[in-house]
């Protein structure tokens, strides 16, 4: 039968952080966990859109536990400070949804000399993850759950240069990277907190009609996007990889070894799939912790 939006267990008890979580998909997960009981913290960059997203939550639930929380994970400061900040609100934390991420956008560079995507989807995830994990570990049991992509699977590593800093691109390219580097990433997570009773696990929510690619200049893929559109599905269809990997209990034995998520043909939102990308595998993922540790640190 597989797992839909009517088979998540109750989420009473549970605190819970979705990326990214304003619009989209992102908001579509935070809904059905806000709607199944637990407390939500919206983290998004937009205080106003993630205060709206609040006020939307509240409308469809009065009682609704859910709050905003400013991040910008293209900012490694700003990823400091929300985590400092809920820290210090004393709550436990049982799910941690890594959704945001932007893609195919202009060029250009953050403060800390990154290229924007790769700050934005790889290294502020990693910074925000690792800074997180005490907590995670101390409210076990717990989950980590990063959103990639099935254009992982063409991408290739660039270990001489995680945060992009020479690069001149912010390409769907540089998209697909960053989207490899979440793989890895959420592999080598699970291998290192497995046994301290948090699990990792990796998503894709196939094509869906999303904010994601609003900023992607290309005619070609905009051109693509259009002609796919008949394929696409709503964001409440793309959060079920998310959420399934957040709930529910038939993951556990698989972790971040595959996939979850829908084929090309957005068929099968909870199935588990083999992981196509070559340069994912124990060794690289471990250097790409390493190299990203580095950096987030310098």
């Amino acid at each position: 039968m597989g797992f839909d939006l009517n088979k998540i267990p109750d989420q009473t008890g549970k605190v819970a952080i979705v990326t990214g979580s304003n619009i989209g998909v992102g908001f579509a997960t935070a809904k059905y966990l806000v709607l199944n009981n637990a407390h939500v913290i919206i983290a998004s960059r937009t205080e106003k859109k993630g205060l709206d997203a609040v006020a939307e939550l509240v409308k469809m639930k009065p009682d609704a536990k859910v709050e905003f929380m400013q991040l910008d994970l293209a900012s490694l400061d700003s990823v400091r400070a929300f985590v400092n900040a809920f820290i210090e609100k004393g709550l436990p934390l049982h799910i941690l949804v890594n959704n945001a991420g932007i893609a195919g956008v202009p060029h250009s560079k953050t403060a800390d000399g990154c290229e924007i995507s790769l700050a934005t989807n790889h290294l502020g995830t990693y910074l925000l993850t690792t800074m997180l994990l005490d907590t995670l570990k101390k409210s076990a049991p717990a989950r980590v759950v990063t959103v990639s992509s099935l254009l992982a699977n063409g991408a290739k590593a660039d270990f001489d240069d995680v945060g992009g800093k020479r690069y001149e691109t912010s390409d769907m390219g540089v998209y697909a990277v960053t989207k490899l580097y979440n793989i890895m990433f959420a592999q080598e997570l699970d291998k290192r907190v497995r046994g301290e009773g948090v699990r990792s696990f990796v998503v894709q929510p196939g094509i869906v009609k999303s904010d994601l690619f609003r900023k992607t200049e290309t005619t070609a893929f905009t051109t693509l996007s259009k002609a796919m559109k008949f394929l696409m599905q709503t964001p409440d269809q793309g959060s079920i990889s998310s959420l399934y990997a957040a709930t529910s209990d038939e993951v556990i034995p698989i972790g971040a070894s595959k996939m979850f998520g829908p084929n090309y043909m957005n068929i099968g939102n909870s199935a588990a799939r083999k992981i196509g990308a070559k340069d994912v595998n124990d060794i690289n993922n471990k250097l790409l912790w390493e190299k990203t540790q580095e950096l987030v640190s310098a």
